[in-house]
């Protein structure tokens, strides 16, 4: 389906909070007012996230809070943060069991939120970030008329004109099913620093844009039609 702008608002939304609850669990100012008391060993990772975002709500700053509405894909995306950006680094200091509490994956992690560092993509997510630009260009290709043959759909990837534009729509594509309990890999981080990081680290004053997205699928939509028209060179 192609992008509906409201729902890409919303989403982009989502993930700032997302991001931002993260961060101030890990600055650590409020984690003495933090319940871990819940049990969740028999909850998915997603589920947990869910569970612990709604019973903790009231002690959370009002810009790390989704509406109710909002809750599921809120979770959803908190902790996808928790997993695929992020990885914890090693410490003998690092406790998994208390007496007391949950001690289930995302508690441990969001315990020890200070010690989390942003993963680094290898080549194999490299490979993951392309193979997620050609489904997403793919699956456009068919919704908007017919699909395209592989050598057309190369030239699409492969053009350097398209390149923004493809990992910015590919992104926000992806960004929607991490919100819908996909999850999709290392690949979107890649995509992540290919919109966002300039020499190496995150580009001075960039904000992720749901109109960015929009401009961008747009864009892909043509070169779509130039190409079954014979457009393209």
């Amino acid at each position: 389906m192609t992008f509906i702008e409201g729902e890409m608002t919303r989403v982009v939304e989502l993930q700032a909070k997302s991001y931002a609850l993260l961060r101030w669990v890990g600055d650590g100012p409020g984690q003495s007012t933090l319940d871990f008391g819940v049990s969740h060993d028999t909850l998915t990772l997603t589920e947990a996230a869910a569970e612990w975002t709604r019973r903790n709500a009231h002690n959370l700053p009002k810009e790390t809070r989704a509406e109710d509405t909002d809750q599921p894909a809120f979770a959803a995306l908190f902790a996808s943060y928790l997993t695929t950006s992020y990885t914890l680094l090693e410490t003998p200091n690092l406790q998994y069991r208390s007496r007391t509490g949950c001690y289930c994956t995302f508690c441990a992690r969001l315990r020890s939120a200070s010690l989390l560092k942003v993963r680094q993509p290898d080549k194999k997510a490299q490979g993951r970030a392309r193979e997620m630009k050609q489904l997403y260009v793919s699956g456009l290709a068919t919704e908007t008329g017919a699909p395209l043959a592989y050598a057309a759909l190369a030239g699409i990837l492969d053009d350097p004109g398209l390149a923004m534009p493809l990992s910015y729509a590919t992104y926000g594509r992806e960004l929607l099913r991490r919100s819908q309990f996909a999850s999709q890999g290392e690949g979107i981080l890649v995509l992540w620093r290919e919109i966002s990081w300039e020499k190496g680290k995150l580009r001075k004053g960039f904000t992720l844009s749901a109109d960015a997205m929009l401009q961008s699928e747009a864009a892909i939509i043509e070169a779509i039609t130039t190409t079954r028209q014979g457009k393209r060179i």
